[in-house]
């Protein structure tokens, strides 16, 4: 997806603009059913052995549905973190270390509940994706240490920049 880091600033910049809907910003049309709309690394069965056993097309639909979950939680949870940011910057230059330390244990909270939401799908959507049992398959998800290593990845940059406001935190 060429542009999409300029779209994500696009929309950080402008969390005063009113509500749209997230799946309205996705170019519906521009989308090939029958291409993987995210890579196989960033999917959260990626590296389980049960994964090497599924048919390219539910790994398929399964990087679909996985793609459509991230894309709307990104649009929509950008305008709050752009407003968010700069409230937390204004109200952190007044803390003291035992409010920081307070501020590290609601940070660590709320990237914990982030990330059950953003990087690991409901039951719900590995049905949807041709998975029978989809609690079984999310608690595969959940336990994946691939998939951990890479939401570490994608984490590290908040984790630096929550650091370098004070704030340790341990996700």
């Amino acid at each position: 997806m060429p542009g999409a880091d300029s779209a994500l600033l696009r929309q950080l910049s402008s969390n005063n603009a009113r509500y749209r809907d997230p799946l309205a910003v996705i170019d519906w049309g521009a989308l090939d059913l029958d291409s993987h709309w995210l890579p196989e690394p960033a999917l959260s069965l990626y590296g389980l052995p049960d994964f090497d056993t599924l048919s390219s097309a539910v790994r398929r639909r399964l990087s679909q549905y996985e793609f459509i979950i991230l894309t709307a939680h990104i649009v929509d949870e950008a305008r709050h973190i752009a407003l968010a940011r700069g409230q937390f910057e204004m109200h952190l230059r007044e803390c003291g270390a035992a409010r920081r330390t307070l501020l590290a244990a609601a940070a660590r909270l709320l990237l914990d509940q982030l990330v059950s939401v953003f990087y690991f799908p409901p039951a719900r959507f590995y049905e949807l994706a041709g998975l029978t049992r989809g609690s079984f398959w999310r608690r595969l998800a959940l336990g994946n240490p691939r998939r951990r290593q890479f939401i570490a990845q994608c984490l590290a940059p908040t984790l630096r920049m929550l650091e370098g406001y004070g704030l340790k935190t341990k996700v």
